[in-house]
């Protein structure tokens, strides 16, 4: 199965439409196979599932992942795992072993809302914007 993990850095990104990029990698037995870290176009972010699925990727993880993103993951087959924190490598490597441990979605409405988070935790939260591919307005 590939997967990817949302990342800032070196550790999983607060939040999956706003992170720098996404290490990317099969998972097998166990193992993590070739990760690579493949960058986040400077673009709308409801566009994160197509880049995602076009990478073949079938589960992400990240902090967190807004109402709206985690839908369209759906819609592309993408199954997400929110709540995780850490060193992205580490993720990885617990999400391969079957270890990894889901907590609160960071951008889910009654959990900790990326609101509270700031803008130094989840840069660009709540700004308005039509996007380009679905042609709505929304909110990231």
């Amino acid at each position: 199965m590939r997967v990817a993990v949302a990342v800032d850095g070196t550790d999983v990104a607060w939040h999956l439409g706003h992170c720098e990029g996404y290490l990317i990698a099969d998972v097998a037995d166990g193992q993590v196979v070739e990760p690579r870290r493949v960058e986040r176009p400077n673009t709308q972010t409801c566009g994160t599932p197509a880049l995602l699925r076009a990478h073949g990727v079938e589960c992400v993880v990240a902090g967190g992942v807004g109402y709206k993103a985690a839908q369209r993951c759906a819609d592309a087959g993408i199954g997400v795992v929110t709540g995780v924190e850490g060193d992205a490598i580490e993720a990885l490597a617990r999400l391969a072993a079957g270890t990894i441990t889901p907590g609160d979605n960071r951008c889910a409405q009654g959990g900790t809302a990326c609101a509270e988070l700031g803008e130094e935790r989840c840069p660009g939260h709540n700004e308005r914007h039509t996007c380009t591919e679905h042609g709505e307005e929304t909110k990231t």
